[in-house]
């Protein structure tokens, strides 16, 4: 699975590094944004505008999200498509 690490980069260039990465690689993804609120945040508002869904790749780690194309299979409620919007909030 491909990866995207923000760590690292300004705020302002995290919203350009997303959009750049999602339209050059095929999903799922995984994105590393790190402990920042406010990273994850842009991240999750950039995939959204760009009607992907992400949802933490864990449990308790929220500083990753695993990425998939709107209506993609989800790993959290196991359907295709996906129902829960998990992490999409």
């Amino acid at each position: 699975m491909k990866k995207l690490d923000l760590h690292g980069k300004r705020h302002a260039e995290v919203e350009t590094e997303v959009v750049n990465f999602i339209f050059t690689h095929e999903p799922p993804f995984e994105i590393i944004t790190g402990d920042s609120h406010r990273m994850r945040q842009m991240v999750l508002k950039t995939i959204t505008k760009y009607k992907f869904k992400a949802m933490p790749k864990g449990l308790v780690n929220h500083g990753s999200f695993i990425v998939t194309s709107a209506g993609s299979y989800c790993f959290v409620c196991e359907c295709d498509p996906c129902d829960c919007n998990w992490g999409n909030g």
